[in-house]
């Protein structure tokens, strides 16, 4: 029987996937699951990438202990985060999070070079802080990009880590912001008058790429590793299979979209905060982003395990709070205690002080269901297209009071996908399945 491993890592969690078929369809089977989390150190965080690739061996090795061998591996991660190598392929001072404070400033600098409005023009991507060209900028003035030979993704990197080649993907690339919108492949002229290094931004490989092969001191056998989409919301978008949609893949972060054959990159979708990030087949996705279950993560790390995310969820359904969270604030990215950010930003907004959690987690909830509603308003509106359903994949899913409230909110019908969207998609993808 062909096996094929996803291995599908978020911000706050990784997981193995294993996987065969069964009537032209992929069979999950869960394996292995580990935390991730960004660290504290000499006051940045970062990501603990040793960590993380031990985690990512540890899954690979489970395939032996219950003898299922897969034929390929293939990792699909976050965006924007990358590694920075030198030239004996060694990483340069950690890998930094995206919800590092360092970029806050970053933004204004650049567009005193490239204007807001051609940067968009030419790259389709929306302003967010952690954007990687503003992570980049940040570390040419502070030199930490001195040296840099490569620069490889996230999920590139564990590639290389694990087969010893350098190979970064399309879909990945499309979340810097340095990717011409229009070509499929890197902005130079961008890149140029930022003063980026030009040999770090390397080929650019499509989804179904063969990297290499699986070094056998790694898990005893050896196996091809696979690009599948590489940006995790891809491979998402992937698992809905159906190129019309309006979808919402919902997890630490909730992004709403559909795919498009060309890039929209109007005056409007820009002012709407719209991005247009790759997809499988060099089709767009057209998509908001927004903060999504971070913060009902953050509340709950919070409360140290007191509640798990159903007893959570029950203690919104019963609050009869009216008031609405901006849960785009800036001031919910990374703060020390999510609870007191949550409540300061509803001040600063003028809505009801919340009498309790339930009220404080209701908020959240009406927060999140309100940009979905705008959200597929604007898409609509953008697009020319109507949507009378919105396919709810990931995590988030599981969800009933934020399924209903997205329903409600925006009038439209709301249908569960696959709960492990970006997973399936992933697999979808190295079974050629698509």
């Amino acid at each position: 029987m062909k096996y094929c491993l996803a291995i599908d890592i978020g911000a706050s969690s990784g997981r193995h996937i294993l996987a065969h078929l069964e009537g032209g369809k992929p069979v999950l089977e869960e394996i292995y699951r580990f935390d991730n989390g960004y660290v504290e150190k000499n006051g940045r965080f970062y990501w603990d990438v040793d960590r993380l690739f031990e985690n990512v061996v540890n899954g690979i090795k489970k395939c032996t202990e219950i003898g299922k061998i897969p034929e390929s591996i293939g990792i699909d991660t976050w965006g924007v985060d990358y590694a920075l190598l030198d030239k004996d392929g060694k990483i340069i001072d950690g890998v930094i999070a995206y919800r590092d404070p360092r970029t806050e400033n970053i933004p204004e600098e650049v567009y005193k070079i490239v204007s807001k409005r051609e940067l968009y023009e030419h790259t389709g991507i929306a302003e967010h802080t952690f954007n990687t060209i503003f992570q980049l900028f940040e570390d040419k003035k502070s030199g930490r990009i001195n040296g840099a030979a490569d620069m490889l993704f996230i999920p590139c990197y564990l590639n290389y880590l694990l087969t010893g080649v350098k190979m970064n993907e399309y879909t990945f690339a499309s979340t810097t912001g340095l990717l011409d919108v229009e070509k499929r492949d890197w902005d130079f002229e961008i890149i140029k008058k930022l003063g980026l290094p030009e040999k770090i931004f390397s080929k650019i490989y499509q989804p179904g790429e063969v990297v290499g092969t699986l070094k056998k001191e790694i898990a005893g056998f050896e196996c091809k590793v696979i690009l599948p989409p590489c940006h995790d919301t891809a491979s998402a978008v992937v698992a809905v299979q159906n190129h019309e949609a309006l979808w919402i893949s919902s997890g630490t972060w909730s992004l709403i979209g559909t795919e498009l054959e060309t890039p929209c990159v109007s005056v409007g979708a820009e002012v709407a905060g719209f991005t247009n990030e790759g997809g499988l087949d060099g089709r767009i996705r057209f998509l908001q982003n927004i903060m999504g279950l971070w913060i009902i993560q953050s509340i709950k790390r919070e409360l140290s395990g007191k509640y798990n995310y159903q007893e959570l969820m029950l203690l919104a359904e019963k609050s009869n709070y009216k008031g609405i969270l901006n849960v785009n604030d800036n001031s919910l990215l990374a703060p020390a205690s999510m609870i007191t950010a949550v409540k300061e930003c509803l001040k600063k907004q003028g809505e009801p002080e919340p009498a309790d959690l339930g009220d404080l987690l209701r908020a959240v909830y009406e927060g999140l269901a309100d940009c979905y509603a705008k959200a597929a308003n604007g898409i609509e509106k953008l697009t020319g297209r109507k949507f009378d359903t919105i396919v709810i994949v990931g995590g988030g899913s599981r969800d009933e009071l934020l399924t209903r409230l997205a329903g409600e909110r925006s009038g439209r019908k709301t249908v569960k996908g696959e709960t492990e969207a970006t997973a399936y998609g992933n697999l979808l993808v190295q079974f050629g399945i698509q």
